[in-house]
Parts: C-alpha cells; structure tokens; sequence
C-alpha cells in the first residue's frame, strides 16, 4: 500500500504532491457494523493549508539535512514558523472518533447451560432441513464451548465467531460457510470436517488437527495454526495470506491457487504437496520441505527459501524466483527448475 495518509500541507520536495479529495485513509470495518477512518499524516505536513491543499506560507520553507552520525534522516525547517514547542493534550487534535470506540474491550465469554446448547442445535438443524422456514440459526457467538463434541453435526453457515471451542471435537462435521472468526480452536480436531467457504479469519488453530479437511475458497487472513495437523487437507483457492503455519504439517494438501502471501512457514512439511499456481510472495519457508512438492506457476517472489529442501520438487514456471533464492536452499538432481536457473548439478 502507498499514500493511506492526507496529500496536503506539504512542502519542498513534495509540494507536488499537494491535491484537494486526493487524501488517503485506513477504514477499519469491524464485525458489528462500526467504521473507523484512521487518517494519518507526517510530523511535517502542516494542517494549515488554502482551498488548494497547499501549505500555508510554504514558499521559504525548505529541508535541511542532520549533523552527520544521526542516522541521515531529514529535519524540515521552516524560517516563517515560530520555534517547536511543547503541545498540551487539550491542544493536539482529536479524532471524531475519539472517545467513541473502547478497542481493548472484548465480548464477554457467554456460559450456556447443556440444555441451551442443544436447543441451540436442534433450532439450528430445522433451520438447514426446512431450508430457513423454520428454526433459526445457531448463535454461539463467543460461547465457552471448550472440549464440546459436535462429530458428525451438520453445522453448515452456523456463527461461532470468537467462540472459545479449544479441544472441541468437529470430525466429519459439516462447517459449510460457517463463521469462525477469532475463534479459539486450539488442539481442536477437525479431521474430514468440510469447512468451505468458512470465515477463520484470526482463529487461533495451534496444533489443531485437520486431516483430509475440506478447506476450498477458506477465509482465513492471520489465522494461527502453528503445530497444525493439515496432512492431506484441500485448500484450493483459500485465502491464507499472513497465516502462521510454523511447524505445520502440510503433506500432500491441495493448495493450489491458494493465497499466502507473507504466510510464515518456518519449518513446515510441505512433501508432495499441490502449490500450483499458489501466491507466495514474501511467504516465509526457511527450513521447510517441499519433498516432491508440485511449484509450476507459483508465485516466489521475495519468497524467504533459505534452507528449505526443494528436491525432487516441480519448479517449472514459477514466478518471481531467482538464482539467490534457490542458491540458498537445497536442490538435488531431481529438482525441476526454471529455465535460467541452476540447482544441484
């Protein structure tokens, strides 16, 4: 991302930049509705400016660099300012929002008697037999549902966000579209569970078990799965981009098309598995294997590969990989490569 901040009251260098309805801005949509516009500006950029957005008084402004040996950063001095001085905190300026919105503040953990739980379910499975005529949907919306066993249930579309369901039990249940976002589902197991089209996004799945899961189209920015069993799993066309899956277990998953940019894979076990086509620019794979692991048309670029174990692994048309990416990982002589580039001899 470039230029999320205001393009007025600069000065020097960057008056250029200086427009009206071109500012930048960060939007925060938050799962109850509330929007939050962050606008951000730097030290330098005045918010005093005319109806041009340029600054104030800026044409006997300029910049100045810093004494030697303070890090070559710049210092912006201004002869038609007054000094620097101290500003109180009645006199900083304040967000619309300020005041509004508590962000350390968590749901509270809703405790629901056995009997609750079931009702919850039964409304929930008339809901899904009548096709929505009836019943209604499952709301277990920050519940503690801690070691709970739903094997086998058909759960499909049911809401689950930031529920805490650590050791709770899902094999072969039916997850379809459901809402696990922030969920706590460590050492969860969700063996040949089918979870597509789920929301995980921020879900906390450290060494969950999710063996042969079904995970296609999967929601799940910045999950944590850490330790994670997903041997075998399906993941095609997931959204994992900035997961963490140091450590995971990965062998023979389908990942193909699957989004995971900047995804940390520190140490994970990728041997023989389906990355066709996948994103993993910026992804981090250093000490991981990828025994045999199927790479055509992957995205590499920045990827991190130092001592990774690429042999016998399918990097043809690959994009974005380069000499130094492979020179620091290790190849064997069965290792397919782009053309240009050299493993192993």
């Amino acid at each position: 991302m470039h230029d999320i901040h205001t393009m007025q009251g600069n000065s020097g260098s960057f008056a250029d930049d200086n427009r009206i309805n071109g500012d930048g801005a960060l939007f925060i949509r938050f799962t109850g509705g509330e929007t939050v516009a962050l606008f951000l500006r730097f030290s330098v950029q005045s918010t005093t400016t005319d109806d041009r957005g340029t600054r104030a008084s800026c044409t006997a402004d300029w910049w100045e660099p810093r004494e030697r040996g303070q890090g070559g950063h710049r210092r912006y001095i201004s002869p038609t300012e007054p000094p620097e001085r101290s500003v109180s905190e009645t006199e900083r300026p304040q967000s619309p929002f300020a005041g509004k919105f508590d962000f350390s503040a968590r749901p509270p953990v809703r405790t629901l008697s056995p009997d609750e739980i079931e009702r919850q379910l039964a409304a929930h499975r008339l809901y899904l037999e009548t096709e929505w005529r009836q019943g209604h949907r499952a709301n277990f919306a920050s519940a503690d549902l801690t070691g709970r066993v739903f094997s086998g249930l058909n759960l499909r579309g049911i809401k689950m966000d930031r529920t805490l369901l650590r050791g709770a039990d899902f094999t072969r249940a039916g997850l379809q579209r459901a809402n696990l976002i922030g969920a706590i589902l460590e050492e969860a197991r969700l063996d040949d569970a089918d979870l597509s089209g789920a929301r995980l996004g921020g879900a906390n799945l450290v060494s969950a078990r999710l063996e042969n899961a079904c995970l296609a189209k999967v929601e799940m920015e910045f999950a944590l799965l850490a330790k994670a069993v997903l041997r075998g799993a399906g993941l095609r066309g997931a959204d994992m981009s900035g997961v963490l899956l140091d450590d995971a277990v990965l062998s023979q998953a389908d990942l193909r098309e699957a989004n995971l940019r900047g995804a940390g894979l520190r140490g994970a076990r990728l041997d023989e598995a389906d990355l066709r086509d996948a994103r993993l620019g910026g992804a981090f794979l250093a000490a991981a294997s990828l025994r045999a692991a199927d790479l055509r048309g992957a995205y590499l670029r920045l990827a991190k590969l130092d001592g990774a174990d690429l042999s016998d692994a399918d990097l043809r048309a690959t994009d974005g990989l380069t000499q130094t990416q492979i020179d620091r990982a290790h190849c064997n002589g069965r290792t397919r490569l782009p053309e240009g580039l050299k493993g192993e001899s």
